[in-house]
């Protein structure tokens, strides 16, 4: 009976991994599908000739008391080249 509860901690552990968590995972040359596989979908996704740029927004963990300075959002972009595969990314 271990052995299903240590598993099931280690599935637990890793869906709470936070988004800026995933985003320090990326690379330069990792395919388009890689990206949205840990990223999840784009929230927008625009072209510019040969380039495409991918750009991802995320709830940041919230604080006890919001404050309205503090929009508990990050945002980072991906672009991918021509060839499917990242080229360049980074916060906003």
């Amino acid at each position: 009976m271990k052995y299903p509860l240590a598993l099931l901690a280690l599935l637990i552990l890793g869906c709470a991994t936070s988004p800026q968590n995933r985003y320090s995972r990326l690379e330069a040359g990792m395919t388009r599908q890689q990206v949205v596989a840990l990223l999840g979908e784009p929230r927008s996704s625009t072209s510019n000739g040969a380039l495409t740029i991918l750009e991802f927004d995320f709830a940041q963990q919230q604080p006890a008391v919001q404050h309205a300075e503090q929009p508990g959002r990050s945002s980072y972009y991906v672009i991918i080249g021509r060839d499917e595969r990242v080229r360049s990314f980074g916060p906003n």
